[in-house]
């Protein structure tokens, strides 16, 4: 079994240097770590040269070209390589787009070797996290305090919505193999990724899970079924806002020792029309606003600037910052690749979860950041078996 392993992470050896310092915390700031990655990087493209889709390998060009350089000219130096994460991300794309070219055999190595790293990068922040609940939080930004918890195996904000991403493709998955191993490990993830997500006080995060988990159920279910769904939805809703008080306390209760406190007593105030003695609410939303508002003064060419955008929303600041035109290219290279999965795909149960999956992508893009880490969520999507497919000659 030894030899079997040794053997698949030789045969996909680029693929596991790449995947293993995106995923694993320890190796996120080890600069040997990174030159590894963009070696392997290097040579995984300079091998698969003649798979690499040229229309997307352009607009990424087109794309990193024009962003960095208006950065460059117009942008403090301080935020010269800002958009670097997303410029990683798209990295990873393009290298999902080769492996979906790969036979079943090659593919179905690549998924567990992903899966077995990331199962490692939760164990890890889950053992360091039981002695600071709160530690997850530190590593939005690039601080010593984070590189100092990265390095003893806590996983931040990378790891959480990536493992966000691949829920869905933890699910179909699932049923993919009849292997005991293979399922333990698939359920492992599951598992593991939902505890971190709903431990590390990222409000986002949980709120995306449950809405996936409700998105399935309404794409899965019958006409009326939905209806029903809705019905209940609505006097859940109708029974929550008649009773503030009791679920102000119930959900408090939930998140007293947790710094999800100060949203879930902003939120309340929200509902009351009072406003958050925090702002965690307002200030996020008067940062949306901003950017759309700059959108609105510039929607061909973008206000050029970083400076100016509200830097809390991937999606609405690059409209901002660049234009409509630019845009809605980086959306085209995001969703490229699930949209042609989706569109050549015979699999109505991978339907279920392309569409999750899209859904889930387009609205952490709103509300949140896209990160490197999140790369891992593509080269796991990649990994779906062409026999589920009608053709993968994407375009």
């Amino acid at each position: 079994m030894l030899i079997r392993i040794f053997n698949t992470l030789k045969q996909n050896l680029a693929i596991f240097l790449i995947s293993i310092w995106l995923l694993i915390p320890y190796f996120a700031y080890n600069n040997y770590a990174r030159l590894l990655a963009f070696l392997a990087f290097s040579f995984f493209l300079f091998k698969n040269e003649k798979r690499i889709n040229k229309k997307l390998l352009f607009g990424i060009l087109l794309y990193i070209i024009y962003t960095f350089t208006i950065n460059a000219l117009f942008s403090a130096n301080s935020y010269m390589l800002r958009h670097l994460q997303l410029y990683i991300l798209f990295g990873c794309i393009l290298i999902a787009y080769i492996i979906t070219k790969q036979e079943d055999a090659i593919k179905n190595k690549i998924k567990y070797i992903i899966l077995s790293l990331n199962l490692i990068a939760l164990l890890s922040s889950l053992y360091v996290l039981k002695d600071n609940m709160g530690a997850a939080r530190l590593l939005a930004k690039s601080t010593d305090e984070a590189v100092e918890l990265s390095n003893k195996g806590l996983g931040g904000y990378g790891l959480i919505y990536a493992n966000v991403l691949m829920l869905p493709l933890f699910f179909y998955y699932r049923k993919r193999t009849n292997n005991l191993y293979k399922q333990v490990l698939i359920y492992a993830n599951i598992l593991f990724s939902i505890t971190f997500i709903l431990l590390a006080d990222y409000l986002i995060a949980i709120i995306l899970i449950i809405f996936q988990l409700l998105t399935f159920l309404f794409i899965k279910a019958s006409y009326a079924d939905r209806i029903i769904i809705i019905g209940i939805l609505l006097v859940t809703l109708l029974l929550f806002y008649n009773n503030l008080n009791y679920f102000d306390k119930l959900t408090y209760s939930w998140v007293e020792f947790s710094s999800l406190r100060y949203k879930q007593e902003d939120i309340f105030n929200m509902f009351r029309g009072v406003d958050g003695n925090n702002n965690t609410i307002d200030g996020r939303t008067g940062r949306y606003f901003r950017s759309l508002n700059l959108l609105a003064s510039n929607p061909i060419t973008g206000t050029f600037s970083f400076d100016e955008i509200g830097k809390h929303s991937n999606i609405i600041d690059q409209f901002a910052q660049y234009g409509i035109i630019f845009g809605f290219l980086m959306l085209r290279i995001i969703f490229m690749l699930p949209q042609n999965l989706l569109r050549t795909t015979n699999n109505e149960y991978l339907k279920y979860f392309l569409n999750i999956y899209m859904v889930t992508l387009i609205l952490l893009g709103i509300l949140n950041n896209y990160g490197a880490a999140m790369g891992c969520s593509f080269l796991l999507l990649s990994c779906v078996e062409n026999k589920s497919m009608k053709s993968l000659k994407f375009e």
